[in-house]
């Protein structure tokens, strides 16, 4: 089971591309000859395009160029925590606390499912209110998730450093492209966006611990410890 993402053979591909570019960064024709050729045939690959998303998961595809279509696709789980194992003959009220333990990222999202999945089995008609407070408390599960996901995670693959270095066409395109609603959150470019992602210097990243720590604060306001409430 392969848990890095790129293999071998896609790395150099990769760099042999980068290589191909010229100096404004736009491909080559003998480049885009070798991918004419090689997208003209069934393509089958695999990899972890996910390593950004706090749990491993793996994507396999195959896609088919004449038709443009994915002829066949799965994802699995590449990471067992046994929590499962865990919770077996323990007492049900543990359900939650142990299994919220399971990512400290999403550990409401876990203790949630618990919670539900005890009222499924024991046939438990939850009150109104326990309902509105688990909400309330998704809520700032989301919160924290959405912008731990777009500007911790993932966010700094796209700012300006990676985008020059990989993609130098596309950091052109977007250092003069508008952005929109420019007026609400104060960039005037698609560029300047991905340079206030950079890590740890970037604005947007320090605003997004910020918002981070205000999502947990309210959670553990309400559950009185997060993850683990």
């Amino acid at each position: 089971m392969r848990r890095g993402g790129m293999r071998h053979g896609a790395l150099s591909a990769a760099l042999d591309a980068q290589a191909a570019r010229g100096r404004d960064g736009a491909p080559s024709a003998g480049l885009l000859s070798r991918i004419g050729r090689r997208n003209a045939e069934l393509q089958d690959d695999g990899g972890n395009p996910f390593r950004k998303i706090g749990g491993a998961i793996e994507l396999h595809c195959v896609v088919d160029p004449a038709s443009r279509r994915v002829a066949d696709a799965a994802s699995f789980a590449s990471a067992f925590r046994g929590y499962e194992t865990l919770l077996l003959k323990r007492d049900l009220r543990d359900a939650g606390l142990i299994s919220a333990t399971a990512s400290g990222i999403c550990g409401g999202v876990h203790a949630a499912t618990s919670a539900q999945c005890l009222e499924m089995a024991l046939g438990i008609r939850t009150p109104p209110l326990a309902i509105l407070m688990r909400n309330l408390l998704l809520a700032c599960q989301y919160l924290n998730d959405a912008v731990m996901h777009l500007f911790v995670l993932s966010g700094p693959d796209y700012a300006e450093t990676a985008i020059r270095a990989t993609n130098r066409e596309i950091w052109t395109k977007a250092s003069q492209a508008p952005a929109r609603h420019a007026t609400v959150h104060g960039h005037a470019t698609i560029g300047a966006i991905l340079t206030e992602l950079e890590r740890p210097a970037g604005r947007l990243f320090a605003e997004a611990l910020d918002m981070m720590r205000l999502a947990r604060a309210a959670y553990a306001l309400l559950a009185g410890k997060y993850p683990n409430s």
